[in-house]
């Protein structure tokens, strides 16, 4: 599903690309929870005298989640992707 970017009058995102940008972040999110492992995630912990959130996948995982969607979005300007990318 390629969808083009248009712009309104505000210079702002229409919905369309608002609510495909949304299913695509959800669904990186889910594919990172399916992926996790606990031993990943315990070992990585180590790491950090703090505890901070780990999904506990390793990094050729995410390397491969993260090539498939790009290719859905890769002719968004930059700052589309970034203004719905939650860190």
């Amino acid at each position: 599903m390629r969808l083009k970017l248009t712009l309104n009058n505000e210079n702002k995102p229409n919905k369309k690309i608002k609510k495909y940008m949304h299913e695509i972040i959800d669904k990186i999110r889910n594919e990172l929870v399916q992926n996790s492992d606990e031993n990943t995630h315990n070992s990585a912990q180590r790491f950090f005298k703090e505890k901070i959130k780990l999904y506990g996948i390793k990094n050729a995982t995410v390397h491969k989640i993260a090539k498939r969607y790009f290719e859905m979005i890769k002719e968004k300007p930059k700052s589309t992707i970034f203004k719905y990318a939650r860190f």
